[in-house]
């Protein structure tokens, strides 16, 4: 019972379960000794997240772009990369007031050589010019583009910077539309996972455009997926081992009591090993549960062995003491054997293995104390042979 109230506690609390794949991992992979600086490496690479999207022409695309970023806006947790046009207002802001002060050594020297009528005729020159030059200021506040030198000068190549509202390549298909964004959380954090996916499903169904196209890449995406396979295996996995012990049960036994006792068996070893391993980690890997499936079976046999040994001999006192050696000494080796895993430099199999070992001590000690609660009854050994026979007929050739 408490073990049952420390895990829906757990459960609750909304923190409790881990996807993020790289915790399984050794931090000895990863060697760095700065670990801010790891921290920091780490999450540039995993928090970054681009969107492309592509319209049936270039007007379609930037607007539905536009449209997707407004969507994003409406998600806590992360933050979109600003578009070059407001990049470019910061920048135009910000200089502003020392537009005439910061001079490139070129233009300074420029300034130098030339006299006010040449330095006029050259700029009246580059107002009537057919090639467009950034100039971030008006006429009046800035006459020979001082400022739009200096802040071109800031970037690579330098000369070339024209603002656009959102970033876009364009290949034969097409123009793309790149909507950029960082996580302000770990991308492994399923409330933002689902928020994420269905943002964009929205945003496709709202569309309803054939000729929409979007190319997503970013960890988030690749942890999403992850996730979806992770719980989707666990339910099946999970789903098909359960199924599997009720068919074998009603089959074999016919006994609602019987399949009441394999299933407490199953029951406390499950409990008893997601809270035991809560005491030792603090979040359970979902890879963790998807591998203590397992558990199921092993636990599962213990039952299926005390039961059929039951049938043959009437006494459930009895069964327990004949049984008692055998299936302590069982549980004790694969016990032994899981734990060795704890010697791994692996969390997930560290973690795995004290699941597995707890939920099997929880199955053979339920098995013993609650086996002996059977009542006595006439011998009645199971012929496994009629079971097989009653659903496959002989064929003699």
């Amino acid at each position: 019972m408490g073990s049952s109230l420390y895990s829906f506690s757990k459960i609750n609390s909304n923190d409790n379960f881990e996807s993020n794949i790289l915790s399984l991992i050794p931090d000895q992979i990863f060697p760095s000794e700065d670990p801010l600086l790891k921290e920091k490496l780490q999450k540039i690479a995993d928090r970054s997240f681009v969107v492309l999207v592509k319209g049936e022409d270039g007007a379609k695309g930037l607007t539905m772009a536009k449209k997707l970023v407004e969507e994003f806006q409406k998600i806590d947790g992360i933050s979109l990369v600003k578009s070059n046009a407001e990049v470019a207002t910061e920048i135009e802001d910000f200089y502003f007031p020392f537009r005439h002060q910061l001079l490139r050594p070129e233009t300074r020297d420029l300034l130098q050589r030339l006299n006010p009528q040449q330095i006029a005729d050259r700029e009246l020159q580059s107002i009537y010019s057919p090639l467009r030059r950034y100039s971030p200021y008006k006429f009046q506040d800035d006459p020979f583009n001082l400022g739009g030198i200096w802040i071109n000068s800031l970037f690579e190549g330098g000369g070339n910077f024209l603002p656009t509202e959102i970033p876009s390549i364009e290949d034969q298909e097409g123009r793309w539309y790149l909507v950029s964004g960082k996580l302000l959380i770990s991308p492994f954090d399923l409330g933002l996972q689902q928020k994420l996916l269905k943002s964009i499903r929205d945003f496709r169904s709202e569309q309803n455009n054939e000729s929409l196209e979007l190319i997503t890449s970013g960890l988030i995406f690749h942890a999403a997926e992850g996730t979806k396979i992770a719980k989707k295996e666990i339910s099946t996995v999970g789903a098909g081992s359960l199924l599997a012990i009720v068919l074998l049960v009603l089959i074999v036994f016919r006994s609602w009591s019987s399949f009441l006792f394999i299933g407490t068996v199953l029951a406390s070893s499950t409990v008893i090993a997601i809270s035991v391993t809560w005491l030792f980690f603090d979040k359970i890997h979902l890879v963790t549960l998807a591998f203590g499936s397992t558990l199921l079976g092993l636990a599962a046999d213990y039952s299926f062995h005390f039961l059929a040994k039951f049938k043959a001999i009437g006494d459930s006192i009895i069964t327990r003491s004949l049984l008692l050696k055998g299936l302590v000494v069982s549980t004790l080796s694969s016990i032994f054997a899981y734990l060795f895993l704890l010697f791994s430099p692996f969390p997930g199999l560290q973690q795995f293995s004290i699941f597995v070992a707890s939920g099997l001590a929880a199955a053979c000690i339920t098995v013993l104390v609650i086996g002996p609660l059977f009542k006595k009854s006439s011998p009645n050994s199971i012929e496994f042979g009629k079971v097989f026979n009653s659903f496959f007929k002989q064929v003699t050739i």
